[in-house]
């Protein structure tokens, strides 16, 4: 499967000095030999400065949308 992602649009805020958040929208398009599925999303992006390098502390995506065939999106399982 061929899988591309594309990121914009990013909203920065600095509560302080060691934290920071940070949304952006995003399009993720899978293709099978056959099928294409393309999901539209905003992400949230937690981030905290450790040793004077920022690391992602966490990760919140909210799908707005999706179109295609759902069944080649291998995400995680409940």
């Amino acid at each position: 499967m061929k899988l591309h992602h594309v990121v914009g649009n990013y909203e920065v805020i600095f509560p302080d000095f060691d934290a920071a958040a940070c949304r952006a929208s995003m399009v993720v398009w899978r293709r099978s030999e056959t099928e294409e599925f393309t999901t539209h999303c905003m992400y949230d992006f937690q981030l905290a400065r450790q040793w004077g390098a920022w690391k992602i502390s966490g990760i919140t995506q909210k799908v707005l949308w999706s179109e295609g065939v759902s069944s080649i999106h291998k995400g995680p399982k409940a």
